[in-house]
């Protein structure tokens, strides 16, 4: 495989990890549901468990490029973790027309 396969697996891996927690916070934000921990807990251990999986694999497979392999996949989950932040932060500090 070479490093730009790698990369290639490892942003879609990254996406992947991010699904369980985006839908969370989606249903919060989008629809108003009401937070539940539980649910937010368990999509932090199937994001970690997933990539974490996923690094495993890499490694056993294609040793030489686990490493931007891993790479890409956290740069791809906080990349997506980033807009999530920022559309959160957005939602929490209307612009009402006034000041700076």
């Amino acid at each position: 495989m070479g490093v730009p396969i790698a990369a290639l697996f490892g942003l879609a891996v990254g996406a992947v990890g991010a699904i369980p927690g985006a839908l969370l916070f989606e249903g919060v934000h989008r629809w108003g549901k009401k937070p539940d921990m539980a649910l937010g807990v368990a999509g932090v251990l199937l994001s970690f468990g997933t990539m974490s999986c996923a690094i495993a694999v890499a490694y056993l497979v294609d040793r030489e490029n686990v490493f931007s392999f891993g790479v890409s996949v956290v740069a791809t989950f906080l990349a997506i973790w980033t807009a999530e932040s920022v559309r959160a932060w957005h939602a929490a500090n209307p612009r009402d027309g006034q000041g700076g």
